[in-house]
């Protein structure tokens, strides 16, 4: 029999009590927030590495590249944010084995549409092009880099399911793990790619693929109590479970809205790149350095998202209306104050 690690229920504040509330989003939010913190060190390394190139056009196609990436990959960030809310519930109503089977289906959700997107790429990347105009020559060097990275399509994916999991279970000290060895690993290998070798942005897209898949592995060994209690039942067969309608039209059901609004979010990324694109190389750069601005504000108020997405499951699950009043009414407060101090230093 597999032996898998007992299940840890957390601790909640008291449901009257306001700044217990906030201290605990706080606890939640902190270790994502620095985790996040360190995904714009990505896109610096990037720049800086494509910036000594030479030219705005090694540049260009890397941001491209990001904004491309960004609107195919995170259209599918439904498996991120379904996945870590339905794993909260389950954990809410002392459910392991449930929490379990959600993260491993989203995992098979993720590793199927993972291979569509690398079978689909030449279309893909073609219709990203479309409505882009090429300018010394930043296109072809965008293709070298889309189709690299394409390759890590499928660790993206599942990686998203890993998050979402650790942040249902509130293991948020592993998600600051997961995400520290991710990009700082990623800005490791981009810049020795970039010293030791001849491979230019090949290297940047290369350093992405081979980073993905190591915080994928990591990301599995963390989770494999749940996966195995997950798989632990021999009198049932995986099959019957993992292709269960009910289950399935559930999850699809939470993802639906979250997909509609994640495309609406990226469409708006896609037309400034491409606007971008039409007023020449310069602008296109100048325009991927504001976007880096606008993203570390949303990553940091993505700490809340986390904190208020795992908080409202579990009291779901738990089916405690006053804890979930609480922990809306802290996450949001937080996060505003948050944007209220971005704004202010943005504004200065």
């Amino acid at each position: 029999m597999t032996r898998t690690r007992a299940p840890v229920t957390p601790v909640m504040p008291a449901s009257d009590d306001a700044p217990a509330w906030r201290r605990h989003v706080l606890a939640l939010a902190v270790p994502v927030i620095l985790s996040n913190a360190t995904i714009p060190l990505v896109g610096i390394a990037d720049t800086a590495v494509m910036g000594r190139m030479g030219d705005a056009a090694h540049l260009s196609a890397v941001a491209v590249g990001a904004v491309l990436f960004g609107g195919i990959f995170w259209v599918f960030g439904f498996l991120r944010m379904a996945t870590g809310g339905l794993v909260a519930q389950a954990l809410g109503a002392n459910e392991r084995e449930a929490a379990g089977r959600v993260t491993v289906r989203a995992l098979a959700t993720a590793f199927a549409i993972g291979l569509a997107l690398i079978a689909l790429q030449v279309p893909l990347l073609a219709l990203g092009l479309h409505l882009m105009v090429d300018g010394d020559g930043w296109q072809a060097l965008a293709r070298t880099y889309f189709h690299i990275r394409m390759l890590a399509a499928p660790a993206t994916l599942a990686g998203y399911v890993l998050l979402g999991t650790l942040v249902g279970l509130q293991r948020v000290r592993a998600v600051l793990a997961i995400q520290l060895l991710l990009n700082l690993s990623n800005v490791a290998l981009n810049i020795g790619f970039f010293a030791t070798t001849e491979l230019g942005i090949a290297g940047v897209a290369w350093a992405t693929v081979i980073a993905e898949y190591l915080a994928l592995g990591v990301g599995l060994w963390l989770l494999r109590g749940e996966l195995g209690a997950a798989l632990a039942d021999g009198t049932v067969r995986a099959r019957d479970w993992l292709f269960e309608r009910a289950a399935l039209a559930r999850f699809f059901t939470v993802s639906r809205d979250l997909f509609v609004r994640t495309l609406c979010l990226e469409a708006a990324f896609y037309w400034l790149a491409a606007s971008g694109s039409r007023q020449g190389v310069e602008v296109l750069a100048a325009n991927a350095v504001l976007v880096q601005m606008l993203m570390l504000m949303s990553y940091a108020l993505d700490g809340y998202a986390h904190a208020a997405e795992t908080l409202t499951g579990f009291a779901t699950g738990r089916r405690d209306r006053a804890m979930l009043s609480q922990a809306l009414r802290a996450s949001t407060v937080l996060a505003a104050v948050t944007a209220i101090v971005f704004t202010l230093a943005f504004a200065a």
